[in-house]
């Protein structure tokens, strides 16, 4: 405020307009009227491209708003009300007509930093425009235009976080680059190009890391990982690691465009164990979701399986994730007994199965080096 008194004060005493310096110049007084709209079906068509991307613009700057504002206070967020109150204040301020309504960084900003905690900073700043359009418009005609850019300028300063990128460098060194080519299209292309471009990098991170998830190897060639061991082989109940059982963890759900990955994975991981693979135990409990694709590659990977004589077992699979490998006939395929709760139970399943085979060959009376076992088919009941 001080800043607009002291150039209003300068451009009086010095007649900046005259010295190549630019103002703002008259602003028409008064509250601004209501108007209806004159679109028309060709209207809407051609600005509707337009339209989505100062939508898209919106709703990602407005939710980077709300999300680091509350954080910042340590409030909760709910974004559908925020959303709602966005659409409602656009669709008002087609009716008068104004600009398209956002979350604006730089107001933000500049309400904290004079102090607002509330939702009152809005209420008392829309009191306040409405009282200098009825009563002090002319005002601005001595407003030179730097001086605003200079405030917006001031304003922006404070929204660059320089230790929150540090942190970004130092934990995620992908998303930093998204942050940084964000900062750059914005400086260079505009707001309404750099978001779109930080949006679109963002959707392709996210597809990148859903094309190669991380997977975890639980146990193999009679090893359980590190954290595995903690759990089975050590402490209370520990449960040995029984020969020829291969667990395996996927980290994501499967669908489309990982599908195949995972599948890869599964096979050379198979084929790379130093004792041959009789029990294959796929550990869902990160699987969220498998689509029509995915399923197909189940049943691919399940016959590639059972042609080699290894069975197919299922841990930790979520009610939801079972509703779904029964509406894609996985469950049949699989076997209900080959199905299980958690991973110690799966396990626990191949070493009591272990014993009643030779528990059988035993009870036969033939001799150890009389007979070799080769293995054995999967029943589906």
């Amino acid at each position: 405020m001080i800043a607009l008194v002291g150039a209003i004060v300068a451009t009086k005493v010095f007649d900046l307009h005259h010295l190549g310096i630019e103002v703002i110049g008259a602003v028409p007084p008064g509250l601004p009227a209501l108007m209806w709209p004159n679109i028309t079906l060709g209207l809407m068509v051609t600005l509707l491209p337009t339209a989505f991307s100062i939508a898209v613009v919106i709703l990602a700057q407005s939710l980077a708003v709300i999300r680091s504002s509350a954080a910042r206070h340590d409030e909760k967020v709910n974004d559908n009300p925020d959303l709602m109150a966005l659409g409602m204040a656009n669709a008002t301020s087609a009716l008068v007509p104004g600009f398209a309504i956002n979350g604006s960084p730089p107001r933000t900003s500049a309400g904290e930093l004079a102090g607002g905690r509330s939702q009152l900073v809005n209420v008392i700043m829309s009191l306040l425009i409405g009282l200098v359009l009825v009563v002090a418009t002319g005002l601005f005609a001595y407003v030179p235009q730097a001086s605003l850019a200079a405030i917006v300028f001031t304003i922006g300063l404070h929204l660059v976080k320089i230790s929150e990128l540090r942190d970004i460098w130092a934990m995620r060194r992908s998303e930093f680059a998204i942050a940084m080519a964000a900062l750059i299209a914005v400086a260079l292309l505009g707001v309404q190009k750099g978001v779109m471009l930080a949006v679109l990098l963002s959707l392709v991170e996210r597809l990148r890391r859903q094309y190669h998830p991380h997977d975890d190897i639980l146990l193999r060639d009679q090893e359980y990982a590190e954290w595995a061991a903690d759990r089975f082989s050590k402490g209370k109940n520990p449960v040995a690691a029984p020969a020829g059982v291969l667990a395996y963890r996927f980290n994501d759900a499967i669908f489309f465009e990982n599908s195949g990955y995972f599948l890869e994975r599964v096979s050379k991981l198979v084929a790379s164990t130093k004792q041959p693979v009789r029990v294959f135990i796929l550990d869902a409990s990160a699987i969220t979701d498998v689509d029509y694709t995915a399923a197909q590659t189940l049943i691919r990977l399940i016959n590639q399986l059972d042609a080699d004589d290894i069975q197919f077992c299922l841990a930790h699979a979520a009610p939801r994730l079972r509703a779904l490998f029964k509406r894609y006939g996985l469950i049949d395929l699989i076997g209900s007994k080959n199905i299980f709760p958690n991973l110690r139970f799966a396990i626990e399943a191949q070493i009591k199965n272990i014993d009643d085979k030779a528990e059988r060959i035993q009870s036969l009376g033939i001799k150890p080096q009389d007979y070799v076992v080769i293995g054995a088919r999967r029943s589906s009941s």
